[in-house]
């Protein structure tokens, strides 16, 4: 592997990457965001993040933060004001609240509503605080000791980046035009509120800073160590949950909302690194909170259990303020996002717009998410290529000059299993791996019904895979995993649906590897999988060679052509001391069209029945090295091609439209590749024709035959 691959594959640029230096040189204080949260955490190999300690003290930090997003840390110079809801009207009164007139006002969109970053008057101490009504946070004051996750950082539950409302942002707005945070905000948002209901709260101890107090220290040591001490809670019904290392146990001190007895209670108490929730009743805990509930201890005491069990990490100073209390502790346990009471949620026009998500796996071959469809024949290379395409995306290195989205990816052989390990050998050795090289592709050998299976496959491979989710889940084949016939529409319709629950679990992209049939033309079996996929590709095989096209992709281009061949390659010994060989897919040096003898294949086979339906109909000839050859003119031909091409549109002019270019592309495409020739007469008719079948050399195949 070269130094730079390697490089690539380790370090993934982030947006905390590219604006940290930025924020840092105009004096603003930032932390890196740990991948799908909103809160500070660093980076700690291999994909994994940890609860960033001490944030608002320490030194800022420089090093490289793989996928991880950005949040700026509030007070000097600038505040965040969190207008927590939708409601137009009360965010009109609350920016009036906030802001006098003059100055920039700087925006960020989420979810709800918008955050107003702000410019204190100098000498004000704006403390942070909530403003709820019926126990719902309409409005929050972000200040000193806490932080706002800054655009184009994903929103954990959008799955789309935050953006700026009005295209201000700290970076191009000096601190003197920013607008000023007026001096009575306090009052001024509590008269807004109050007309709708708000009462202020009565006052509760003030939360700590990031400040290394003990009880921030033990919490966020106990996150870190769980099994340290979980085990020792002895919590009922306690086991390992999803990943590692997690745990789910029955939370035994309140009674259960259903009535239900102890042991048919669900296991709602859910423990992970990333905060402890009850999801029986939406309550979280910090470590504290979770001793002195389930041991019924105080607050001292549940502090002096947690620390003689992770005593072994670091010292903690016992000598902890008791005014603390067990409220403020809870406090600072991470907040789990309460999931969104709107199911059907409507986004506005002005709201949909294109943000900087990926939209390729691999650049306009295969889409980030969603459903893919490669086939082709037997015996051509299809699982070859698409385990090379696999790996490539493991590594997150280009592909045929094509970018590529690095994530782990889970193979399942359902077909051919046996055959892998040697197939993974061979790329060790073509690519020059060595053996400590982690490569997070992951084969799954043996076989399923995909449509009972799929339950069971998503939670294997979640448990095995622990926090991390593939980007790629390969099906390889669908014949093999479908316990049922491919051309009932019952049984398709089925699949098609537990590809789609693996697809929504992981948010990955599915592909399906199929076959055809006796129509060579097209996927064996019914169309609800074609009618289904958002991608379907075409593996054709001459030779060595292996062409695929993208025949249909909704939201990308199609027609595009990638063309490899296959190179046999040595792998070890048998028993019996035979060489063992599988194949390896390298980039082609043969053009398309050139020497390798072009097929009617994907979208060009709608122009083949188009130009022989006109030929048949034709009266016209041209010659050829001394030979006569039917032609057709090119209008006739667009005729016959309009007539036959389905095409979706909102109007009689767009399907027209989309019609002109399919065949602009193909007559283009077809002329590449010397399947039909083209030429103009003097008075302007341009005529085509096909070429003879089989003109051009074939290249002979490798001496490898056995596998697909």
């Amino acid at each position: 592997m070269s130094e730079a691959n390697a490089a690539a594959a380790a370090t993934a640029n982030s947006v905390y990457d590219q604006y940290a230096p930025l924020y840092r040189a105009a004096n603003y204080r930032v932390v890196p965001i740990a991948p799908g949260t909103k809160y500070p955490g660093t980076h700690t190999g291999f994909g994994n993040y940890v609860a960033l300690a001490q944030w608002t003290t320490r030194e800022q930090i420089t090093e490289p933060q793989p996928n991880a997003g950005i949040g700026m840390i509030c007070g000097d110079p600038l505040v965040a004001a969190d207008i927590d809801t939708d409601d137009e009207a009360l965010g009109v009164e609350l920016i009036d609240a906030l802001v006098a007139s003059g100055g920039t006002v700087i925006t960020k969109i989420g979810k709800r509503g918008q955050t107003l970053l702000l410019r204190p008057t100098s000498g004000a101490a704006v403390k942070s605080r909530k403003f709820l009504i019926d126990g719902k946070c309409m409005f929050e004051m972000l200040a000193e000791g806490r932080q706002t996750v800054l655009p184009p950082t994903i929103h954990p539950d959008l799955k789309s980046p935050y953006r700026w409302g009005n295209g201000a942002t700290p970076l191009n707005t000096a601190i003197e035009d920013m607008a000023v945070l007026r001096e009575d905000w306090e009052a001024r948002v509590e008269e807004a509120l109050g007309r709708r209901g708000y009462q202020p709260e009565p006052t509760e101890p003030e939360r700590p800073l990031d400040d290394g107090s003990p009880f921030r220290q033990i919490n966020t040591l106990a996150l870190e160590n769980l099994p340290e001490w979980i085990p020792q809670l002895e919590l009922y019904r306690c086991r390992r949950g999803r990943g590692y290392p997690n745990y789910e146990a029955v939370p035994l001190w309140r009674p259960s909302t259903t009535g239900r007895p102890a042991e048919q209670r669900k296991l709602n108490l859910k423990i992970s690194k990333r905060g402890i929730k009850d999801f029986g009743t939406g309550k979280g805990y910090s470590p504290i909170d979770l001793v002195m509930a389930a041991r019924g201890r105080s607050l001292d005491e549940a502090f002096a259990w947690l620390n003689e069990r992770l005593s072994g990490h670091k010292v903690i100073d016992l000598r902890a303020p008791a005014s603390l209390s067990a409220a403020a502790t809870s406090a600072e346990a991470p907040k789990i996002q309460e999931p969104p009471k709107i199911r059907f949620k409507l986004v506005p026009f002005g709201d949909m717009r294109p943000g900087l998500e990926p939209l390729y796996l691999v650049d306009e071959l295969i889409p980030v998410a969603g459903l893919v469809d490669i086939w082709g024949k037997p015996k051509c290379f299809k699982s070859f290529w698409t385990l090379d395409v696999a790996f490539h995306v493991a590594m997150g290195w280009e592909y045929r000059d094509r970018s590529v989205h690095q994530g782990a990816v889970v193979y399942c052989a359902f077909e051919g299993a046996h055959g892998y390990k040697k197939r993974i050998e061979a790329i060790r050795r073509h690519y020059g791996l060595l053996e400590d090289d982690r490569v997070p592709l992951y084969i799954m050998p043996g076989q399923a019904n995909l449509i009972t299976d799929h339950k069971t496959l998503i939670h294997d491979i979640s448990f095995q895979l622990g926090d991390t989710k593939p980007v790629l889940v390969v099906l390889d084949t669908l014949n093999k995993s479908l316990m049922g016939s491919e051309s009932k529409d019952t049984d398709m319709s089925a699949y098609v649906r537990a590809a789609e629950a693996i697809r929504d679990a992981f948010k990955c992209v599915v592909v399906i590897v199929h076959h055809c049939g006796l129509d060579d033309t097209r996927p064996r079996g019914h169309t609800s999988l074609p009618g289904a996929v958002d991608a379907q590709l075409a593996v054709v095989r001459d030779g060595n060679h292996v062409t695929v096209e993208v025949e249909m992709m909704r939201d990308g281009p199609e027609e595009t052509i990638v063309t490899s061949m296959v190179e046999p390659v040595d792998v070890g010994q048998d028993s019996a001391g035979k060489t063992l060989t599988s194949l390896v897919v390298k980039p082609s040096e043969t053009p398309v069209g050139g020497q390798m003898g072009a097929r009617w294949t994907g979208s060009l086979t709608k122009f083949r029945e188009a130009l022989s339906e006109a030929l048949i109909h034709s009266d016209l000839k041209v010659t050829i090295n001394g030979h006569p050859i039917r032609a057709a003119d090119r209008e006739e031909v667009r005729k016959e091609f309009y007539r036959i091409c389905m095409v979706d549109g909102d109007t009689a002019d767009e399907k027209q439209d989309t019609r002109k270019k399919r065949f602009a592309r193909a007559a283009e495409r077809a002329q590449e590749l010397h399947l039909i020739g083209v030429r103009v007469e003097p008075w302007g008719q341009e005529l085509m024709w096909m070429t003879a079948p089989g003109a051009e050399p074939q290249h002979p195949s490798p001496s490898y035959s056995g596998e697909d």
